[in-house]
């Protein structure tokens, strides 16, 4: 069979199908190796920002910058 078939035989973009076969990683697969925090950190930071909130602490984006820096040098899971 043909790339073309396939790709119509299970609805996917020849062109994905293409880069597939080629070994290409996708477009959120890049993006997730530029990304500075992994998604654990995120969960991390994102909590944070939760619990600062709840308490009536205002979060700049400086203060968030300052606690994402300070993520990013601690492992997570050690106290």
């Amino acid at each position: 069979q043909s790339i073309r078939k396939i790709s119509k035989m299970h609805r996917m973009e020849l062109i994905s199908l293409v880069r597939w076969l080629a070994g290409i990683p996708t477009r959120s697969e890049t993006d997730e190796n530029r990304q500075l925090l992994s998604d654990a950190q995120k969960k991390e930071l994102k909590d944070w920002i939760l619990e600062m909130q709840d308490c009536g602490f205002p979060c700049p984006p400086q203060i968030i910058r300052f606690m994402a820096a300070e993520i990013m040098t601690t492992v997570l899971g050690k106290n």
